[in-house]
């Protein structure tokens, strides 16, 4: 269920791409006090997890409409956010057992394992106060929150860079990930994250993005557990309208030996967050 809460929260944007000089393109988010921004996000995954002779396919979707509601608009350009989800349809699929959802449109009695979800259902969500670059100054969750989840918060908007940008520029931020290990203990990743702008036609400003791990880790239960780290992003902005009208998150991995010499483990992901009219 944390990956179900993880996604229903995970932010797309509206930005604007400011008019091109002769040094390039000054990305910075925009909001107007009062106003909704809607999207749809659909988010699949395929997993794979062999152990011996046992192969276990767990084949999830989730489809939710996320609302963000601009409460405030600072002097600098940031704003406070209000994030919820209007509805929500869920299913999974998992070797040697019966297939699960909940579709709250049409739904009164969830499923079992789908029991919370109803309660997180058009309220607020978190709110959560952003600078005009996307970074998060403050946030407060009206949900409970694990300490791994506190320790990697789900990232909310593509950062933008202090300076210009052209077509072909590159700029990156360092993160931590922090990864759990046996008694209750955590280990520290050191990773960059690289965006490059790749094209702007259009009006259509496309930026795709990756992660690289800088720390070096031989351990393949360590491996796994990185796994969301070899996603790769590609959003594409409309200049004119000043707003994200795709994101799309890929994830095609697969980590061997994780659990001794005949375990394999193979992720196929796939998130796409739709601007709503």
């Amino acid at each position: 269920m944390t990956r179900i809460y993880s996604i229903l929260i995970l932010a797309a944007m509206s930005a604007t791409v400011w008019a091109q000089d002769d040094d390039g393109y000054l990305l910075r988010y925009k909001f107007e006090k009062d106003s909704q921004i809607r999207w749809n996000v659909v988010h699949r995954t395929h997993n794979e997890t062999t152990m011996k002779e046992t192969t276990i396919v767990t084949d999830t979707y989730s489809e939710s409409e996320k609302v963000w509601t601009v409460k405030q608009v600072k002097l600098d350009g940031g704003a406070v956010i209000e994030n919820s989800v209007a509805w929500m349809n869920l299913w999974q699929n998992v070797t040697g057992q019966n297939r699960v959802s909940y579709d709250s449109r049409t739904d009164k009695t969830p499923s079992p394992c789908y029991a919370n979800m109803p309660k997180m259902l058009n309220v607020p969500l978190a709110d959560i106060t952003l600078d005009a670059r996307g970074n998060v100054v403050e946030r407060k969750d009206f949900f409970p929150q694990t300490e791994l989840q506190l320790l990697n918060p789900v990232q909310l908007l593509v950062p933008f860079p202090e300076h210009k940008v052209l077509p072909g520029d590159v700029w990156k931020i360092d993160k931590i990930v922090y990864v759990p290990k046996p008694g209750g203990t955590v280990f520290k990743v050191q990773t960059v994250q690289k965006y490059v702008l790749e094209s702007v036609e259009d009006d259509l400003a496309t930026i795709t993005y990756y992660t690289q791990v800088l720390t070096p880790i031989h351990d393949p239960k360590t491996l796994a557990q990185l796994v969301q780290c070899r996603a790769k992003g590609k959003m594409v902005f409309n200049i004119k309208t000043g707003k994200s009208e795709e994101h799309v998150l890929t994830l095609d991995h697969t980590v061997p030996h994780f659990s001794g010499d005949a375990s394999i483990v193979k992720h196929k992901n796939r998130s796409t967050e739709t601007l709503l009219p």
